[in-house]
This record gives C-alpha cells, structure tokens and sequence, in this order.
C-alpha cells in the first residue's frame, strides 16, 4: 500500500509540473509537426492545460480566440484530451479533441458555424455562386491522417441562396443526417423551402465520393427556381436527378 502511495505521489507531483510548463515552451516542441499538418498558433498565452492564443488557423481556416482546457488522466495513456472553444466567421465554436501521437485524431460535440464562402477553399473544392450559413453539430469525428474516416451528426446550410440571379435566389435550408458504416461515410440528404431534395451522397476513406439526390421546386416555389432546375436535364417524376463520383483532391 505504501508503494501505492509513493506512486500516486509521483504521478501527482509530474503532473502539476506538466500542468505549469507555458504554452509558448510547449508550442516550440509540437510547431514544426504542427505547421506540416498546417496548423498555426499566434498570440500564444498562458499554460499548457489551459491556455488562450490571439489567432488560430487550421489549413485555411481562421479560428479567433482561441482557447483551450486539457485534462490530465488521458495522459497516462498518452493521449492529449483538450476542450476547444473560439469564433469562427463571428459564431461560436466549440469541440473536445482527442490528440495521441500515434493513431488517429477524434473530434467530439463539435458545435460551429461558418459561411459557405468560408468552407469551400478548405474542401479544396471550386468557389460556387451560393451563400448560407453552414451550421454543424456533430457527436464524433475521426480522422487519420488529414482524411476523415468517420462521421455522426447533422449539417445544416441555412438561408442557402443561388446568387447568379437579381434578386439572389432564396433555396431555403438544407439538411444532412451523417453516419458511418464499415468507415463508409453516409450523408442522407434533406431540406425545407422552395428547393426539396432527398437522396445521399457517400464518402471512402481513399476519398472517393458518390452523390445520388433528386431535387424539385415546391408548390408555389418562385417560377426562377423551376427554370434553373431545368437546366439539370428531363426530370423522372417531376424529379431533377444529379448522380456523380469522382475523388476529393488529396
């Protein structure tokens, strides 16, 4: 028991002097792994376990204010647990990470919302003339390497609007209900408004992706919207159909 005691001691005592080690000190170790995986940190303060920085930015994306607590029992586990909290676009973010330097990276309750302006360029995908508010709530994500190969949640694009026409184009919200199987990502897709779709899109962890979704205006929908759709080919049933597949850009 004694020996229990002289141990516990030395797990406490190593801990309150990780507990103290500035962030700064601690961002010169990991910095150059972290800039690899394009991760940046500026304005850094305070501790370790619980610090704050002026500015964040992860690959293209600008987190303000940055802040964050650690907790201290993952450690003998080798694992960084840590509560993240910042803005994004001017909306609130927050998420629990899970960080081991071996073996993959969990994200957890990531609450956020950006524009669609905002997501884009990080999905390394062409900027496209829609605006909306991207808003996420998701229980899990995991990530290996930098390609996710699990997803739970929901993502909603609210007040989405097609932009070529004057005035803008209201669409209305956008839903998709995330899960994955066999590290197959699965988005059931849904909306309310004067656009209605449904189907699914799917995502491999190699990056391959398929959509597979119908769209159609709404009863009493601006007649803009029906002539846009048109444009999509012979509907099925009053259906507008859209099947693609392809690879994301590495």
């Amino acid at each position: 028991m004694r020996k229990l005691y002289i141990a516990i001691a030395v797990i406490a005592f190593i801990f309150s002097l990780i507990s103290q080690i500035p962030a700064k000190v601690a961002w010169q170790w990991w910095g150059d792994d972290a800039a690899a995986n394009e991760v940046y940190l500026y304005g850094i303060q305070d501790r370790l376990f619980e610090g704050s920085a002026s500015q964040a930015f992860v690959g293209q994306l600008a987190i303000d204010k940055p802040s964050w607590t650690a907790k201290y029992l993952p450690l003998l586990l080798a694992q960084y647990r840590v509560a993240v909290r910042g803005t994004v676009d001017g909306y609130p973010l927050q998420a629990s990470a899970r960080l081991a330097p071996y073996g993959s990276t969990a994200l957890y309750d990531l609450k956020a919302a950006l524009n669609l302006k905002t997501i884009m360029p990080l999905l390394q995908l062409p900027l496209m003339p829609a605006q909306g508010l991207l808003s996420l709530d998701m229980d899990k994500i995991r990530l290996k390497g930098n390609v996710a190969n699990f997803a739970e949640g929901k993502a909603e694009l609210r007040n989405a609007q097609w932009l070529l026409m004057r005035p803008s184009l209201a669409l209305g919200t956008l839903s998709a209900e995330i899960s994955t199987e066999n590290e197959i990502i699965t988005a059931q897709v849904s909306s309310e408004g004067p656009l209605l779709i449904r189907g699914k899109c799917t995502l491999n962890p190699d990056g391959h992706y398929t959509t597979d979704i119908q769209l159609r205006s709404s009863p009493g929908a601006d007649p803009r919207l029906g002539n846009l759709l048109k444009t999509l080919g012979q509907p099925k049933d009053g259906w507008y159909l859209i099947k693609m597949q392809g690879n994301l850009p590495n």
